[in-house]
């Protein structure tokens, strides 16, 4: 291999390892966003999960009282 063939192997070497970079950056942002949607989601239902909890305990002291 002659230092021109060599030249040419790197270049596409290098120009092929860029655009795999590109690629994985690119799904990571795309992964964050999704995991900040995902988590606001789970708070949103923690905090439901957590008032109808309250309200059951409520309506079991309730009927326990009225006993």
């Amino acid at each position: 291999m002659d230092a021109g063939w060599a030249l040419i192997l790197a270049a596409f070497v290098s120009a092929v390892g860029t655009v795999m970079v590109a690629l994985i950056q690119k799904f990571r942002k795309e992964n964050q966003a999704d995991h900040n949607v995902v988590m606001g989601m789970l708070k949103i239902l923690y905090k439901s999960h957590t008032r109808i909890e309250e309200k059951l305990d409520n309506h079991i002291r309730d009927h326990d009282q009225q006993k």
